[in-house]
């Protein structure tokens, strides 16, 4: 998907007539799902303290 000049990696655009009926929105958005299950999980990030905090400390 390229909205931007950037290309997002692992993002697709479906067309309208992709999705003309509810079956083939629940088949994109099934398989989306099973793709995104399939990845392994992302280290979280450490929390940012907030400009708020920042300022009292």
């Amino acid at each position: 998907m390229d909205f931007t000049g950037r290309p997002l990696k692992g993002m697709i655009y479906v067309a309208p007539r992709g999705i003309t009926s509810d079956t083939d929105l629940e088949s994109w958005i099934r398989q989306a799902k099973d793709f995104a299950g399939s990845l392994p999980p992302k280290e979280a990030k450490p929390k940012r303290k907030r400009a708020a905090e920042v300022e009292r400390s």
